[in-house]
């Protein structure tokens, strides 16, 4: 769905020329192939729409590059509702196209003795290597391991011929390399312990990352302060991220829309995936707000929630919002 590359186009272009009109454009496009393209009542995808008509059953491709389109607008507009759609695409595409760790381009059909699979990237991304960045991009923005388990099926289903054939599988290739949600997946099963049922159960952010907060008067303003206590030999993300896939820690209070939030300088790293270095937060870590004058202190306790992702070397956990009773003095 050509539409689909255009919407990823508007949105990267908007960031980079500092376009907002292109991001609006992108949204207005996102919207109309939602309202026109998919049936939500049969969770279906149509492959075009032609004088405001859908037509044809929607193809791997269809539902993986759409899907995409929806994380880059996530990712720029902070909108959930476009996560939640490239959820629920990639939810009918592995109903629809996985069988047996494979993926079939087309859904059955009488006619079809055998479903066709994809032989490579041509100008587009394929429909498989389109599903490999989906999924990978899914599993870092919501920390689901199964989603990383299906993405681990897919590539080693077609490892053997990208391995020979590297060259018609560049967008599988970058995919993989710019999202390492593989490691994730397999690290975090080497990482499950037992729970009280005895059941495997997943670390998460919440382990390793703990949070206080005080709040003081100034002259003219009040000071909020949350700090984070990151464990050894992890790190959060820095804000802003490294890159748009990370998840950036963030503070937010409630109830409170007039303050405005300072993040620490980040430190640099270069774990084995990202040679070129990442941004993050190590040890202890302190993050300021300023709000308007007796906003805070003197009234009500406040709560602030802290969004954040802890990572080592290896692998990236799953995020967590992190709630802190923020202590009010003077």
């Amino acid at each position: 769905m050509p539409a689909s590359l255009a919407i990823t186009a508007l949105v990267r272009s908007a960031e980079v020329l500092r376009q907002p009109a292109y991001l609006d454009l992108a949204k207005r496009t996102a919207e109309r192939l939602w309202k026109d393209a998919y049936n939500p009542r049969i969770g279906e995808l149509r492959h075009e729409v032609f004088c405001g008509r859908a037509q044809v059953h929607g193809y791997l491709d269809d539902y993986a590059l759409l899907g995409i389109a929806f994380l880059s607008l996530a990712d720029a507009t902070r909108e959930t509702l476009w996560r939640d759609r490239a959820a629920r695409l990639a939810a009918v595409l592995l109903g629809r196209f996985f069988r047996e760790g494979t993926l079939a381009t087309t859904i059955p059909a009488a006619d079809l003795v055998i479903l066709p699979q994809d032989d490579g990237d041509n100008t587009m991304p394929s429909g498989t290597s389109a599903t490999v960045e989906l999924l990978a991009r899914l599993q870092a923005a919501t920390g689901k391991p199964d989603y990383g388990e299906v993405l681990r099926r897919i590539v080693s289903g077609v490892a053997s011929t990208v391995r020979d054939h590297p060259q018609v599988w560049a967008s599988t290739l970058v995919a993989l390399n710019r999202y390492p949600a593989l490691e994730s997946a397999q690290a975090l099963q080497r990482t499950a312990r037992p729970s009280a049922s005895g059941q495997p159960s997943v670390l998460n952010t919440a382990d390793h990352v703990r949070a206080r907060g005080e709040a003081h008067g100034a002259l003219d303003h009040d000071d909020i302060t949350v700090t984070l206590v990151v464990d050894k030999d992890y790190h959060v993300n820095a804000n802003p991220a490294s890159f748009d896939y990370l998840i950036p820690t963030r503070l937010s209070i409630d109830g409170l829309t007039d303050t405005r939030v300072t993040y620490p300088a980040a430190i640099v790293i270069k774990p084995k995936f990202a040679p070129d270095g990442l941004k993050v937060y190590e040890g202890t870590v302190t993050i300021r707000a300023i709000a308007p004058k007796d906003t805070v202190v003197g009234g009500k306790p406040i709560v602030g929630n802290v969004r954040v992702q802890a990572c080592n070397d290896e692998i990236c956990l799953p995020p967590a919002t992190l709630s802190v009773t923020i202590e009010i003095g003077r």
